[in-house]
């Protein structure tokens, strides 16, 4: 379930965002991370999906996750200076017969942490 998160500073509203959990395989990602399938079955629960947003990341979050998955595609994700990272394969989440039938879009991810990729790939 996507919890929503908003911020006020010195009475300016920043923003709005909506997180859940993240997908389980999203090849692009994975293939970003450069995790193998046993460390994505015990990191997975440090990304989170970004379902919708209407802002940017507040720093002073805690505890801040290394990398945020946004739900595929809006080109806003370019322009808030996320990193395009691959394709989606045009399956849906319980595609078991490889049907391939919806839209190919870009995966997005906004890189939290520098160091990501030791937080995601180690056990």
């Amino acid at each position: 379930m996507p919890r929503s998160a908003t911020w006020c500073t010195g009475g300016h509203l920043l923003g709005g965002l909506w997180f859940g959990a993240a997908a389980w395989k999203v090849a692009a990602r994975d293939t970003f991370i450069g995790w193998s399938p046993a460390q994505r079955q015990s990191r997975i629960r440090l990304v989170v999906n970004n379902a919708q947003m209407s802002a940017i990341w507040h720093r002073a979050s805690s505890p801040r996750p290394p990398v945020a998955s946004p739900r595929i595609g809006p080109p806003a994700y370019r322009a808030a200076n996320w990193t395009c990272v691959g394709q989606t394969q045009g399956r849906r989440k319980l595609d078991r017969h490889h049907l391939r039938d919806k839209p190919i879009k870009d995966v997005y991810l906004y890189l939290l942490h520098r160091r990501f990729r030791d937080h995601l790939c180690s056990l």
